[in-house]
């Protein structure tokens, strides 16, 4: 009777262990994490220390070439449905762009294959420069184990990187850098819509001294068939044999230009870099879906006005799904007019060209008097 209650108590035990165990593994996948809703709205990101498993504060780097005032602020409604984002761009561009490294930090030191994950939005990404300079646009990501002094060359030559370019003379799209050397994707991202990305960087096979391949998956809800990569087929190899630090880089971004970036994730597998996309409800008002209720959407309103028997909903201006458009559908457009980025409303007032042509429909619905 006692050996079989010491055999039930083991068992019980190395249950509670394989479970304690289990779950500790399952904890350590993701090893550092940022959403940036726990700062400051409008705090520049410099010495920022809130995150998960970091193992420094973020440094913010000034390029040594006074070209760009760089901008690395936390900001509201820059991607609908994450909250606050990291806000990435310039505040003066003076006579050109900068070329800038333009936050890093640290988190623990990796030697196994590892996945970087963040969710990203660009705006006005192009061809285009201030002057003839740094035609284009360009933010990279990348990882090496050198933490930078000065926010122009940087490390970014011993490293291995993923981002976006956008470049007039060699081509436009998402990229693989081992060291500088590039390959990109076969599509560009596009402008002011929210897209994941997870970089992955490994080493030939286990125990090889240094990593040496990189491959990029964008808007992939698994690991499949990289957009772009680098193997170890190649002369150009980094020299580091451990993984430890994150930057990130701009280069070429004009005044207006911005890249904001979320969910930042560093993990040991695919499915825990990932991004969560936010569900979003529907803005009512928005016709096309941007999240902004503008000039454009009372255009479709007016466009379809006293239209009956429509089946498209939102896109058509029938905001109340009663099958028409009409005085209800332009009340219901003007509760909502502005922003709707960050979840909220601007609270915004009608352009005047626009409140004419709502109060217009509005008049245009009453019921008339016969004469006589």
């Amino acid at each position: 009777m006692y050996r079989s209650t010491w055999t039930v108590m083991l068992i019980a035990t190395m249950a509670v262990a394989q479970f304690f165990c289990a779950t500790s593994q399952a904890t350590a996948a993701v090893i550092a994490a940022d959403n940036f809703n726990s700062y400051t709205p409008g705090s520049i990101l410099d010495q920022g220390t809130i995150g998960d498993g970091w193992e420094s504060a973020y440094t913010g780097l000034v390029s040594e070439r006074d070209y760009a005032t760089p901008l690395r602020d936390v900001a509201s409604g820059g991607m609908a449905g994450f909250g606050q984002s990291l806000e990435l761009g310039h505040t003066d561009v003076s006579t050109r762009p900068s070329n800038n490294n333009i936050v890093q930090r640290l988190f623990t030191p990796q030697t196994d294959t590892l996945y970087v994950g963040l969710a990203f939005k660009m705006t006005g990404f192009d061809t285009e420069g201030v002057g003839t300079y740094f035609l284009g646009d360009f933010f990279q990501l990348y990882v090496n184990n050198t933490s930078n002094t000065e926010g122009w060359t940087g490390s970014q030559g011993d490293s291995l990187s993923t981002g976006v370019d956008v470049n007039p003379d060699e081509g436009s799209g998402a990229f693989t850098r081992k060291c500088g050397d590039q390959t990109l994707s076969s599509t560009l991202p596009t402008n002011d819509t929210v897209h994941r990305m997870v970089m992955k960087v490994s080493k030939s096979f286990p125990g090889f001294t240094a990593y040496d391949q990189v491959a990029l998956f964008v808007d992939q809800e698994t690991e499949g068939t990289p957009d772009a990569a680098r193997d170890e087929n190649e002369t150009t190899t980094p020299t580091f044999d451990t993984v430890s630090v994150l930057h990130v880089r701009i280069w070429g971004m004009e005044l207006d230009d911005r890249v904001f970036l979320d969910e930042l994730r560093i993990a040991t597998t695919y499915a825990d870099a990932l991004p969560e996309l936010p569900i979003l409800e529907p803005v009512p008002g928005d016709t096309n879906d941007d999240r902004i209720v503008d000039d454009v959407d009372a255009k479709v309103l007016a466009g379809r006005w006293g239209q009956t028997g429509l089946t498209g909903g939102y896109s058509v201006g029938d905001f109340n799904a009663d099958g028409a458009v009409d005085a209800r559908d332009a009340a219901i457009l003007a509760a909502q007019w502005g922003n709707h980025m960050g979840g909220e409303s601007a609270a915004a007032v009608p352009e005047p060209g626009t409140i004419v042509l709502l109060l217009g429909m509005a008049l245009a619905a009453l019921p008339r008097r016969s004469r006589g």
